[in-house]
């Protein structure tokens, strides 16, 4: 494209000033407005772009059962009682659009002095795709408040731990950590720790032909 005022043009790059301007006025600003079109709809809608990692789901209620019997809950409850909780057990989801995170909840009361710790069954497993894993963290505002932690500071879910022998249930142990004698109390239903997927990669002689079979600690200490 040649200006044919090129005995008085500028140029500047190869480009007159005047075939600027009309790239400015015309194509380059409509690329501009795609450009914003298409942030307002990824915005708009931030799955289109963010990729889906695994889904969440719920362990038999069997599986649940022999957790609560197994000393995760202060005193046992009757199967009556455990039954009540399962089916009051819902799945993490995201607080807002754009957390990260997906937030898990208590199935009981849970109430822990300083130095108190406690093992949750979550009753929640989470089918993760290859080449991903969940991390789990405490809310920030536990920490905050309470400097509660987990015991294994990051919990870490394989994908293939989703097939372990406890169909891949999830738990936490959590500790209250606080150093001013505040008493915390977490209410049933009230959400305590976040699930991200996050992406992982591998070296070229990672040992890929092992299986698991177990829960947590069956592949070592």
């Amino acid at each position: 494209m040649r200006c044919n005022k090129s005995n008085i043009c500028k140029t500047y790059g190869g480009i007159c000033n005047r075939i600027k301007r009309t790239f400015v006025k015309g194509c380059w600003r409509n690329d501009l407005k795609k450009e914003n079109r298409q942030e307002e709809i990824n915005t708009a809608n931030p799955a289109l772009h963010i990729p889906h990692a695994g889904d969440f789901y719920k362990v038999s209620f069997n599986q649940f059962y022999e957790a609560m019997r197994d000393g995760c809950y202060i005193a046992t409850p009757d199967s009556e009682t455990i039954r009540e909780i399962y089916d009051a057990i819902t799945i993490p989801v995201q607080a807002t659009r754009g957390s990260a995170g997906f937030d898990f909840v208590v199935p009981f009361d849970i109430t822990l002095f300083p130095g108190d710790s406690i093992k949750i069954p979550t009753g929640i497993r989470a089918k993760i795709k290859p080449g991903w894993f969940l991390a789990c963290v405490p809310r920030s505002s536990l920490g905050f408040k309470y400097r509660v932690q987990l015991d294994n500071t990051v919990g870490i879910i394989d994908s293939d731990y989703y097939f372990a022998t406890n169909e891949g249930h999830i738990f936490a142990k959590l500790t209250n950590d606080s150093k001013t004698g505040a008493v915390l109390k977490i209410g049933k239903g009230d959400r305590f720790m976040q699930g991200i997927f996050i992406p992982y990669g591998v070296t070229g002689d990672s040992p890929m032909s092992e299986t698991r079979t177990g829960g947590m600690g069956s592949t070592g200490m």
